[in-house]
């Protein structure tokens, strides 16, 4: 007779752990492909760098654009997996006294991350930018990044810096409504405008903030006090895979655009991904509601 224990369906940190494997992978393999079509952005550009009218300063911005994109890209990969291993038991005392718990505030660093890497890489990818615009937005990212060292490279650019009277932070002038860049200008472009509402609410549960977290505490009295835990909430983990899954299409297509290659592989998993959460998603916040009114012994 056999004694091995009997197969067990699969829980959601189980599809977690597999659905974020497989977007790592999709989006690893999309970033390592290399052809590159003749009328590809990307060609384009390496035209523009070759052109003698145009300045080493410009040349620079240029490329800083294009360079921070790539590896704002590979960051994306390993924060995905990073997400993977948030919903694993605890590799440290698989039989401690965590083991049977998610780390549900874990995967909150990770998928921030991933928001701000394809942000990053679709806002300076955007295919349908000029070379000026490239240069421009390469320059933003620089001052954004370390001002004292690149206010001068701007200015012989060509292009105009000012500073904030309240901050004294140097941007570029492009009109009256010109600002600073931060990652929320970002963010909103390629990802909508209600993804910085999203953002805010991961910072707040990244951070611990007790309104964020205060709905999904349960309170508890025993013999030695009161103490709180974290509840389950699979419904929003698996949101949050759908999400994470949008955002990888959203830069991916902008990538793929670029350099003029296909994003097919990875548009059909992470649509398939959103596919299949939201079709499940409605009967297990049905399942989380009916459990959430259940009696506590």
């Amino acid at each position: 007779m056999d004694d091995a224990a009997p197969d067990l369906p699969p829980t959601v940190a189980d599809v977690l752990v597999e659905v974020y494997g497989s977007l790592r992978r999709v989006w690893r393999d999309a970033l390592l492909v290399t052809e590159c079509s003749p009328d590809a952005p990307w060609n384009r550009e390496a035209d523009g760098l070759r052109r003698d009218d145009l300045t080493f300063a410009q040349a620079l911005f240029a490329s800083c654009c294009e360079d921070a994109a790539v590896l704002a890209a590979q960051a994306v990969t390993q924060h995905l997996g990073l997400l993977a291993r948030a919903y694993w038991l605890d590799p440290v005392e698989p039989d401690g006294p965590e083991h049977r718990r998610w780390l549900h505030a874990a995967a909150f660093a990770p998928a921030r991350a991933v928001m701000e890497g394809t942000a990053m890489t679709g806002w300076l990818l955007a295919p349908l930018a000029t070379s000026e615009e490239r240069v421009l937005r390469g320059a933003m990212l620089a001052l954004w990044s370390k001002p004292k060292s690149w206010t001068g490279r701007a200015a012989e650019a060509g292009l105009t810096v000012e500073r904030t009277p309240e901050a004294n932070v140097p941007f570029v002038r492009v009109d009256h409504f010109s600002k600073p860049l931060s990652l929320t200008t970002m963010i909103k472009e390629v990802h909508g405008k209600e993804a910085p509402g999203t953002y805010g609410r991961w910072s707040k549960l990244l951070h611990n903030d007790p309104h964020a977290i205060g709905p999904d505490t349960v309170f508890r009295l025993d013999g030695e006090g009161m103490f709180g835990g974290y509840r389950f909430r699979e419904d929003d983990h698996l949101a949050l895979a759908a999400t994470v899954a949008r955002m990888l299409l959203a830069a991916g297509e902008r990538q793929a655009a670029y350099f003029g290659r296909s994003a097919d592989t990875l548009i059909d998993e992470c649509e398939a991904v959103v596919a299949v959460v939201e079709a499940q998603l409605p009967a297990v916040v049905e399942a989380m509601q009916a459990r959430d009114h259940e009696p506590r012994h």
